[in-house]
């Protein structure tokens, strides 16, 4: 019997114990973050749970392949694209159904984006208030495209759209009450008879006239994520083809939202920042391109560490001896004190990566397309080599704790132990916690390996806390049921307090006590309602992590 190691020397002997095996779990250490694993295979029309084993405690059977993104909401309900299989919209990423499953895999909402004109594709992205973001492909006629200014197009080019869909959950469908189109934010120098006419060294505006994929690419823009941050009320977008990171305002009006006034941040639907590829709006040089069709740019939660900071997936940063690898990158954008974005003799900031992972050696990591990554409560970091369907755990030293390989391939089917697969890509994979609202009173047993053939055992670790997360001060959370009362010998300068999808609810810029004895401060929780909630204390320059769970 093959078994998971417990110290950090056994993991490197695990690694050559595991070296004849091909797909599953390869190793789980004590610094894994103890939760579970929520993917959907590609080429499978199934949703998996799988604790840190890699055994399955959950499944979600659906009528059509992923199109690509799920999400477990806190009412226990999975949010999920779905394949419309749009003949006209063939590309890769094409999606066309947002649907709703209930936790025994009925069908409870479904929303059709798919037609002749339209189709939703990559990412949908859930709202605090009930809402769904969707990215949406539009078509627009040649004769439209070059009206707009675009000097060489194909028969039709596309644009992106987004929209925000109120779900209608009693008779179905849905309202669309918000929605933004890149269609109403190009710029061209091409000609002033012609629409868009303007400056295109502009870094709020889109380039009608620029590409690094071809003119006659009629997906010429190809975005592939969209993420929500509640506190700024701003929506983060990937542009794959342009290598960039785009930020825009969600505080418009529609009407606001296809011009250049208005909102929160007087800009109306224009670019509020962009990152990544400075050439795109007239900018540096080729050695100023930092990302390389990149997939999953989004917010790390206020709540986690590094919160506020960007992670992204960098697909395609160089190669090494002919063999191609990517990059995990954390940047932080330069922002005043209004939490407006920092121009800088004409492009965005910063011009330094903050964090960058490329794994050891770099040529052992890497996915041509999909992929993603994410922060986690502990401060490790979770990656998606979503192209070979590999899911691997990180801890701040940039050492693998946990690795799993997804083992569903082609249609679906769940491969045997030493079998490999083409087919068994992930868009991307999220690590759920013990204490997601969504499994409150869920019985989770794990019912084994989702591959044959497996013969190893696996320990469970409790332990959530490989960094510092719960560190050596003397600060106590007390919680009681109308209150919670901190503890400290120290000054606290700052308390945040954060919900389970990272906005925050409570928030305090005094300072709660200016003397060494130990002294009490008490904060209500009688308005909180059900749920875990994350407190980040800033005391003597240095920021301390609790959290609580109330019923």
């Amino acid at each position: 019997m093959k078994k998971i190691i417990l110290s950090l020397l056994a993991l490197f002997m695990s690694i050559h114990l595991y070296s004849e095996q091909t797909i599953g779990l390869f190793f789980n250490t004590p610094q894994s973050y103890d939760g579970y694993t929520l993917f959907a295979p590609s080429a499978s029309d199934t949703v998996y749970l799988i604790d840190n084993c890699g055994e399955r405690v959950h499944s979600w059977a659906a009528n059509t392949n992923p199109g690509n993104t799920v999400y477990l909401l806190d009412n226990g309900v999975l949010l999920k694209t779905a394949k419309s299989y749009n003949s006209k919209f063939n590309v890769g990423g094409n999606g066309g159904l947002v649907q709703m499953l209930d936790w025994d895999s009925n069908l409870i909402w479904e929303y059709f984006i798919s037609d002749s004109t339209l189709c939703q594709h990559h990412d949908i992205e859930p709202l605090p208030n009930g809402n769904i973001l969707a990215l949406i492909w539009v078509t627009h006629t040649k004769e439209e495209a070059e009206q707009s200014g675009r000097i060489i197009s194909p028969n039709e080019l596309w644009s992106e759209k987004l929209i925000e869909i109120k779900p209608n959950l009693v008779n179905g469908g849905g309202e669309i009450v918000w929605e933004w189109d890149t269609w109403d934010h190009y710029v061209q120098d091409h000609s002033e008879e012609l629409d868009n006419y303007g400056d295109v060294t502009n870094p709020r505006k889109i380039n009608l006239n620029y590409s690094t994929r071809g003119f006659n690419n009629k997906d010429w823009l190809h975005f592939n994520s969209v993420d929500y941050n509640p506190r700024l009320d701003q929506i983060m977008l990937s542009n794959h083809n342009f290598g960039e990171i785009f930020i825009i305002d969600h505080s418009t009006t529609t009407a606001e939202a296809k011009t250049d006034e208005g909102g929160k941040y007087g800009h109306g639907g224009d670019i509020l920042f962009r990152w990544g590829n400075p050439m795109s709006y007239g900018q540096g040089t080729e050695e100023d391109i930092k990302l390389f069709v990149q997939h999953d740019p989004h917010w790390i939660p206020d709540s986690l560490i590094d919160g506020g900071k960007i992670l992204v997936f960098n697909n395609n940063i160089g190669s090494v001896e002919d063999q191609e690898y990517s990059a995990i990158h954390m940047i932080d954008p330069d922002m005043d004190d209004n939490d407006n974005y920092i121009l800088s003799e004409g492009k965005f900031g910063p011009s330094e990566i903050y964090w960058t992972y490329m794994g050891n050696p770099k040529t052992d990591f890497y996915s041509k397309n999909m992929s993603g990554t994410q922060r986690l409560p502990n401060g490790n970091i979770m990656i998606c080599e979503g192209w070979i369907g590999r899911f691997t755990e990180i801890n701040p030293n940039k050492e693998k704790v946990w690795q799993y390989v997804n083992p569903s391939g082609f249609n679906g089917l769940l491969l045997n132990q030493g079998e490999t697969s083409n087919s068994n890509q992930v868009f991307r994979a999220e690590r759920i916690s013990k204490d997601h609202p969504a499994l409150a009173g869920k019985e989770l047993i794990p019912i084994g390996y989702l591959e044959s053939g497996s013969d190893f055992t696996c320990e469970l670790y409790q332990n959530q806390t490989s960094v510092d997360f719960y560190d050596n001060t003397d600060m106590i959370v007390n919680q009681f049921l109308d209150r919670i009362e901190l503890e400290s010998k120290e000054v606290i300068s700052q308390v945040e307090i954060f919900n389970s999808i990272g906005a925050k609810i409570y928030a305090t810029n005094s300072e709660l006590q200016t003397n060494s004895e130990l002294q009490t401060n008490s904060i209500s929780t009688i308005n909180f309602g059900s749920g875990v909630y994350f407190i980040k204390i800033n005391m003597n320059n240095k920021i301390v992590y609790r959290k609580i769970i109330i019923n």
